[in-house]
């Protein structure tokens, strides 16, 4: 019967790494103005900067 011939792509790549190279593409994201930012920041309720904040204090849930 025939056979298929056997990928030694993957056993390639495992052995010597991946030769292609690989170009780093920078995204492309939506530009804002400095100004809008800032609105957008003073708009948030002061009680969720303080949730913030202190979610990501080390020593939460530390004491009782």
């Amino acid at each position: 019967m025939g056979e298929q011939p056997m990928d030694l792509k993957p056993l390639f790549d495992g052995i010597f790494g991946k030769q292609r190279t690989v170009l780093y593409e920078r995204p492309n994201f939506e530009k804002r103005e400095l100004v809008d930012m800032l609105r957008n920041l003073a708009d948030i309720p002061l009680l969720h900067w303080d949730r913030y904040a202190f979610s990501r204090d080390p020593l939460e849930g530390k004491f009782g």
